[in-house]
């Protein structure tokens, strides 16, 4: 909350706890010093003082030789708040929605927020506690543990605008070296993340906080451009639209694919992805079964007539790695397409060494690579596309990025 925006409750409390500190300190605050702390000016000052003074009846005196305000009487102490009943409720229901981040960098500074605000209250509460579990639910997400120095310490550079170098381990296992400018602090599906301006790209990039292994503060400073909005660049960054695709109660599913994607190698995650992905072309199969037992008004299989394609064009969603993409195309053999054949462009790229597999026959994380850095640059999914449309019958000869038209 800006400044000049709090309500004047803060800043009656405010002022009081000012007087106490800079009394004790041989300091005592004055006007200037209230305008400057709440962003208002010496009218609003003058009022909240004689709020204090004439509503809350706190004994406010102006020590002449020491230019500042004081309390005549130190045990004074302004009236507990008073809340309504539906209030209470929202305070028993933040209480908690918090119990649910127990372990997060922000529990315990908001617990102990909350915790004053209770101290705070007048009276005594008379929503129990049991009402509230029996009518009031919340599902938490699973959560990426994070360092709290390192969420503080990216904190405190967000809020000072200054650049930080700092080492960042993606989770194909590559470790790399970044200046980066912190522009805003998100949390988002169980992690914490970063937005911050890659220097060396010159573009501004989402970073985990669960993934720095190092980071250091340079001291500079940098200006945020005034453009930059952090809702509409997570909105792009993390593909969120108007809705997510709904659970999947048949497996036991209550994340949605894309939360799932961004899985932080949490191994949880991981499972639930592999299950959804199994579940999804099963479903596929199925459509494939119910086109060959459906005639078309020839009386031949639907499927003859109709093309197919399973896939997605991103083959690794969790850093958006939009290369390698498997893609299954099935149908359209009265199309003139060929099937019982997979075709592999990565095989075709003149540098292309093999894939990373292990001891056992399974890739290991070096494969990861190959979803954002391709190794067939010329290989792309609107060249099957490309195929598609003519096989519809239209008359084209490119599609978006298309190079060629792939032969099936």
């Amino acid at each position: 909350m800006k400044a000049g925006s709090r309500p004047q409750y803060y800043r009656i409390r405010r002022m009081v706890q000012m007087v106490r500190e800079g009394s004790a300190g041989g300091d005592p605050p004055n006007s200037t010093a209230f305008m400057a702390e709440f962003g208002v000016s010496r009218r609003t000052v003058a009022r909240d003082l004689d709020f204090l003074r004439d509503e809350e009846r706190a004994p406010l005196t102006y020590d002449d030789a020491d230019h500042g305000f004081r309390l005549s009487d130190d045990t004074y102490a302004l009236p507990p708040v008073s809340i309504t009943r539906r209030e209470a409720f929202s305070f028993g229901l933040a209480r908690k929605l918090l119990a649910h981040y127990e372990g997060t960098p922000l529990h315990l500074d908001m617990r102990s927020v909350l915790d004053k605000i209770a101290e705070s209250l007048e009276g005594d509460i008379t929503i129990e506690p049991g009402w509230l579990s029996e009518h009031v639910g919340v599902l938490p997400e699973d959560r990426v543990r994070i360092d709290p120095e390192v969420w503080a310490q990216m904190a405190g550079c967000v809020e000072r605008r200054e650049t930080i170098r700092a080492t960042y381990q993606t989770f194909d296992g590559r470790v790399s070296a970044y200046e980066l400018h912190p522009y805003h602090l998100l949390a988002y599906h169980g992690n914490w993340y970063v937005l911050a301006r890659n220097t060396a790209k010159e573009q501004v990039e989402t970073f985990a906080l669960s993934r720095f292994r190092r980071m250091e503060a340079t001291g500079h400073t940098f200006t945020r451009p005034a453009d930059f909005h952090p809702e509409t660049f997570a909105r792009q960054a993390f593909g969120i639209t108007g809705g997510e695709t709904p659970i999947i109660p048949e497996i036991g599913i209550t994340e949605s694919r894309h939360q799932l994607s961004h899985h932080g190698g949490d191994a949880g995650y991981i499972e639930k992805l592999t299950k959804y992905d199994v579940f999804a072309i099963e479903q596929f199969g199925y459509f494939l079964t119910r086109l060959t037992e459906t005639k078309d008004l020839n009386g031949k299989p639907l499927l003859g007539s109709t093309m197919a394609l399973f896939g997605s064009g991103m083959c690794y969603g969790h850093s958006h790695g939009n290369a390698n993409l498997p893609l299954v195309l099935a149908g359209g053999s009265d199309l003139g397409l060929n099937h019982g054949s997979h075709l592999d462009f990565n095989k075709e790229a003149k540098d292309f060494k093999g894939y990373a597999l292990g001891a056992d026959g399974a890739l290991t994380t070096a494969h990861y690579q190959l979803c954002s850095r391709p190794a067939n640059t010329d290989a792309h999914m609107s060249n099957l596309l490309l195929l598609m449309a003519q096989r519809m019958g239209v008359e084209t000869d490119r599609f978006g990025d298309s190079n060629k038209v792939i032969a099936l």
